[in-house]
């Protein structure tokens, strides 16, 4: 996972020598894979009530939500005790939370989205087919189970990374004094 600041595990584990396929089939998608559980080895070992902390983000996988939705979802109040694990989890570098343009950053529109990349393809990718990567002994699983849709993941996964770098991109363009804002379309 990216979070926590550092080399993200997954990129210590990367063989030059070998394709991306071929590092993806190792890393993801066989039997013994370090990856097809990091998400648990992770949330374990930062956090003292992992089980919360995850199912915030199974929450938070397929969408970007409000704070009451979250509570809602969660059966938590949406008080002190959520806005703390969701402020650890931003501090983390997992969620992210965006504003609505023109709006203070005590709006109540703000909405909450999962920002570690290693855990948008985890959940697209990996935990849908963690029976099939454990049983199978094939060495082409990663083309075969993201074959019809790692393109547009592909898309999506650019445009996130776009907003995320919004700052460092603008400046490389030569318009970061220009730029007040990066953020998703928010309804």
């Amino acid at each position: 996972m990216c979070g926590f600041r550092g080399v993200p595990k997954y990129l210590e584990e990367v063989r030059l020598n070998r394709s991306f396929a071929q590092n993806m089939n190792r890393l993801c998608f066989s039997g013994n894979s370090p990856l097809t559980k990091e998400v648990e080895r992770v949330f374990y070992n930062q956090f003292r009530e992992p089980g919360t902390y995850q199912r915030i983000i199974e929450i938070l996988k397929d969408r970007m939500l409000p704070l009451q939705e979250i509570s809602r979802k969660l059966g938590m109040a949406s008080g002190g005790g959520l806005s703390r694990y969701l402020r650890n989890l931003e501090d983390a570098e997992i969620i992210r939370s965006y504003v609505p343009f023109g709006k203070g950053a005590k709006s109540k529109l703000r909405q909450y989205s999962l920002a570690d990349e290693y855990l948008h393809f985890y959940f697209k990718f990996i935990a849908p087919n963690r029976v099939t990567i454990a049983q199978s002994r094939s060495q082409k699983l990663f083309e075969r189970l993201t074959a019809r849709s790692l393109n547009s993941w592909m898309g999506f996964a650019f445009e996130r990374f776009c907003v995320k770098h919004a700052t460092q991109l603008a400046g490389i363009m030569g318009f970061e004094e220009e730029l007040l804002l990066a953020a998703p379309y928010l309804m």
